[in-house]
This record gives structure tokens, C-alpha cells and sequence, in this order.
């Protein structure tokens, strides 16, 4: 941001940067305790002469500001290089306000077809995200089934394509280069990566416009999830609180719940 403005960081920029880079967990609140050692941070100088409007030196540092911004590229925004993305949600709802957010923020076509797959046209990366959804049914944990689903994050990876993996856990030791981002930059500037399974890895190009995105459980993550993928990983909290925005969504939002709550609450032993 500041190689952008040519000036120095302001408070909002400062913030921005703190909360995309240590944010997302949900027991403490890393802003704060920065601020305990940096009691200036919110009085740069700056800050008093810059308009409300001014995207670049008064970033949104809302939770839904800060999630829109970790998924655009480098055209639509101003950095460049960021870590790739884990959305901490309950019962994955975070998919469908993803892929809406992808919508809106780098203007990717909401089609089902799989034929984008194998596509290289110019604009490749605005296509529908990839979606690889796991289970624990034996046949999606074979080998062979592991093998399918890197080669098509591999396939995804060339083109650019978006990859969002859900509840793939039994996958992520063989995308660890991947999340480091530990790439090679061979003649050309092509960037590469090592992919695959123990022993057995392939250098596999990496589109400058791939992202990927994992979808987890808030507990499954606080609960099973090793120390060293969740730091390789730029963390956001997504839930029906963030995302409804207007005064008539959360009441709605309020009120669905409550009747819910009323709907399956079990009385000796008959339900309402």
C-alpha cells in the first residue's frame, strides 16, 4: 500500500495490514494487543487529512472489507502477493457467500460447466470456481482418489482457476509447498511448484491468477488442524453476523433463529 501511495502507512493501512496478517481467530483480538505496544498506531499524521473516501490510504477494515480485498487479484487491487485463504464458518456456509464475493470482486462467470477445466483462453481465472468437497466414505480417501484430486488442482493451478477445498484434510500434507508458496522461478519467469504425493512430486506450473481457497469448520480448525497449516494460511472468520450487513437482514436473521430454536426444542418427549 504504501509503495502504491508513495507516502508513509496511516492508521487505517496499518490496521488493515495487522488484521489480514494475524486476524481470524476467534479467542483474542491481535489489533489490540498491537496497539498495547504501538499506543500511536491510530495517529499518524496523515490520517486527519485523508477523505473517507480514499479506498488506498483508508482501507475498509470491517471484517467484510477485509475478506472482499483477500479475494482480489492483482488487477482489482493493490497488492501484490498474498497468502492463500482459510474461511473459518460453521456448517460450510461460507461456500455460496464466496463464491458471491468472487462474483462481484474479480467478475467470474456463475456457470456449472466443467469444461473450463481444461480451457487456456485469456480469461480462464473469471471462470467458476473449482469446488472439491471431501468425505470420509473409503473410496474418497483411496489413493487413487487423492491422485484424481491433485491433478485437477494441478489442471486448476495451470489455468488460473479458483480452487476451493472443503473437509479435504487427508490432502493438505500434499499441497504444503503449495500453501508455503515455496515457488521456483524458472527461464520465462514461470513460477513452479512440487506437487504430489510422499516421495513421488512433479513440478507443476502455477498461474500468476490461482487462488486457493480452504472452507473449515470453526472447531474443526481450533480442534484438529496442525499449528503450521493454519499459520501458512491468511485466516477469516465467516458467519451470518458478517455478511448480513442491513438492520432488516439481522432481525430476519434473529428471528429465523429463534423460530428454529422454538421449532425443535423437545418437550418431555414430543416435539413442537
Amino acid at each position: 500500500m504504501c509503495e502504491k501511495s508513495g507516502r508513509p502507512p496511516t492508521g487505517p493501512q496499518l490496521q488493515h495490514a495487522i488484521k489480514r496478517n494475524f486476524g481470524g481467530l476467534d479467542d483474542f483480538n491481535t489489533y489490540e494487543i498491537v496497539k498495547n505496544y504501538l499506543p500511536n498506531i491510530e495517529k499518524v499524521p496523515e490520517l486527519s487529512s485523508i477523505g473517507q473516501d480514499h479506498e488506498l490510504l483508508n482501507p475498509d477494515c470491517t471484517p467484510l472489507g477485509l475478506i472482499r480485498k483477500s479475494l482480489q487479484t492483482k488487477e482489482t487491487s493493490w497488492h501484490e502477493e498474498n497468502r492463500y485463504l482459510l474461511f473459518l464458518t460453521e456448517n460450510y456456509a461460507a461456500l455460496q457467500v464466496i463464491k458471491h464475493f468472487l462474483h462481484e470482486e474479480i467478475g467470474i462467470k456463475l456457470d456449472k460447466s466443467l469444461e473450463a477445466l481444461s480451457s487456456r483462453g485469456n480469461s480462464e481465472h473469471r471462470m467458476e470456481p473449482f469446488v472439491l468437497f471431501g468425505s470420509s466414505f473409503p473410496k474418497d480417501r483411496e489413493y487413487t482418489q487423492v491422485c484424481r484430486n491433485i491433478n485437477l488442482i494441478k489442471i486448476c493451478m495451470e489455468t488460473g482457476r479458483t480452487v476451493i477445498l472443503l473437509n479435504l484434510k487427508n490432502l493438505y500434507e500434499s499441497l504444503y509447498n503449495l500453501l508455503n508458496q515455496y515457488y521456483i522461478i524458472l527461464a520465462g519467469g514461470q513460477r513452479y511448484v512440487d506437487l504430489g504425493l510422499q516421495t513421488h512430486r512433479v513440478k507443476c506450473r502455477v498461474h500468476n491468477d490461482f487462488k486457493l481457497i480452504l472452507i473449515a469448520e470453526m472447531s474443526t480448525v481450533y480442534e484438529k488442524f496442525p499449528p503450521p497449516l493454519i499459520n501458512r494460511l491468511e485466516k477469516h472468520i465467516l458467519q451470518a453476523e458478517i455478511v448480513l450487513q442491513e438492520e432488516w437482514q439481522k432481525e430476519v436473521h434473529m428471528k429465523l433463529t429463534f423460530w428454529v430454536e422454538q421449532f425443535s426444542k423437545i418437550n418431555g418427549t414430543k416435539k413442537r
